[in-house]
């Protein structure tokens, strides 16, 4: 990304799009997780597969056109503080780089949208943990972020977060 910042520290926004229907089947969808720069649509991270859902080449989408794929708006946001914006960067660097969108990657030539949210966020400072490898779905990540809003804001009094934060806008 192109923005500087000397402390470490940057606020991303994370867009959740919920399950629908039967999933990959006929209209319905597994969901979605996209982030973009705090407040912008500048994307990070929203990644699908060019043509299936279940393996294919991997493509990064704009906000519109992310928009326009899941025919409908995210249904959560999250603000997340990143403590570690240069880890954020690489990581999420190395997902929209991987050759393959894999519904369920099992090397590192594959990811999807999920997994590279979450590989970047940690690897970023947020304390996510419990789905380090292979599937894990955007309900998954938004449940792990809804909680960790909970324990931000019963810690954020005592400044005892190291920096990380996150704060369910929606």
């Amino acid at each position: 990304m192109n923005r500087i910042d000397p402390w470490g520290l940057r606020d991303v926004d994370v867009y959740i799009w919920d399950w629908r229907g039967l999933g990959v089947v006929g209209d319905g969808s597994v969901g979605h997780v996209m982030i973009t720069e705090h407040n912008s649509s500048e994307v990070i991270l929203s990644l699908f597969p060019r043509n299936t859902w279940f393996s294919n080449p991997n493509t990064r989408y704009s906000v519109m056109d992310t928009h326009l794929k899941m025919g409908r708006s995210y249904d959560r946001m999250y603000v997340v503080k990143v403590p570690n914006d240069e880890a954020f960067d690489r990581v999420a660097a190395d997902h929209r780089a991987r050759d393959i969108w894999n519904w369920s990657p099992t090397n590192n030539n594959q990811t999807h949208c999920t997994r590279s949210a979450y590989d970047a966020l940690k690897a970023g400072g947020v304390p996510l943990s419990g789905h380090d490898s292979s599937q894990i779905l955007p309900r998954v990540l938004d449940e792990l972020l809804e909680g960790l809003s909970t324990v931000y804001e019963l810690q954020k009094p005592f400044n005892t977060t190291n920096g990380w934060g996150v704060t369910k806008i929606q």
